[in-house]
């Protein structure tokens, strides 16, 4: 079981191919801790890397967009 967070065109077409469903993040207002695991035994694919560096690109700064995001599981 996984979680992702997806561009909303990217995950309609996933939930139908895959018989997954989909939430709308109105509210964002949880304060949780965000972990971010890799592989000790290899390094991490160029795709892999890049969300890595957008993920912490987030973190380590203040947002300063009100989007709505969305879950897609």
């Amino acid at each position: 079981m996984g979680a992702t967070v997806l561009p909303e065109s990217a995950a309609r077409s996933l939930c139908g191919a895959a018989n997954g469903w989909m939430a709308r993040i109105s509210t964002p207002s949880m304060s949780l801790s965000l972990s971010l695991n890799m592989s000790a035994r290899g390094s991490l694919s160029p795709q892999a890397q890049a969300v890595k560096e957008i993920l912490l690109s987030l973190v380590s700064r203040p947002s300063l967009e009100n989007r709505e995001l969305q879950l897609v599981s």
